[in-house]
């Protein structure tokens, strides 16, 4: 890597990421900042995690490592990149099933050899039972189910 720091435009969780063949525009599935279950332990997916790099010039590993809430590893994803010519790097990581043992916020790092370049939080809650339901988030709690309405308002 060159010795500027590559800025990170994305870093986002989600079902799935793909780039399309024809336009190599990438599309971002399901998009998430929470992970609603209904006990615990359990394992969660999908998960993936999108990156969005400027200013990276590759020639080295990169990791995505996701961590417990006590900060223990539980899995890290990666490989080596080679050589990136106009410094733009995207790329989708699909995670294995991570194993969730309780409610609280684990994080989710990407790092590039042995620099951490980013950080987000994943918060992982139990479903409180819904009235017709199994379980799941109620309808404005944020997060994986939400319908994206603000504190205080109702969607449409």
């Amino acid at each position: 890597m060159s010795s500027s720091e590559p800025t990170v435009n994305a870093m986002l969780f989600c079902d799935q990421a793909f780039q399309q063949a024809q336009t190599g525009k990438w599309c971002i599935i399901g998009i998430y900042s929470m992970v609603w279950v209904r006990e615990f332990p359990t394992a969660h997916q999908p998960l993936s995690v999108f990156v969005s790099l400027s200013d990276f010039k590759g020639e080295t590993n990169i990791q995505v490592v996701v961590r417990d809430t006590q900060g223990a590893k539980l899995l890290g994803v990666g490989g080596q990149v080679p050589t990136i010519p106009h410094g733009i790097f995207e790329l989708a990581f699909p995670m294995p099933p991570i194993a969730l043992k309780e409610a609280g916020t684990y994080t989710v790092e990407f790092l590039a050899g042995d620099r951490l370049l980013a950080m987000r939080s994943l918060r992982v809650e139990l479903a409180p039972p819904m009235p017709n339901q199994a379980g799941g988030p109620p309808p404005s709690a944020g997060g994986r189910g939400s319908r994206g309405a603000l504190p205080g308002t109702e969607p449409n």
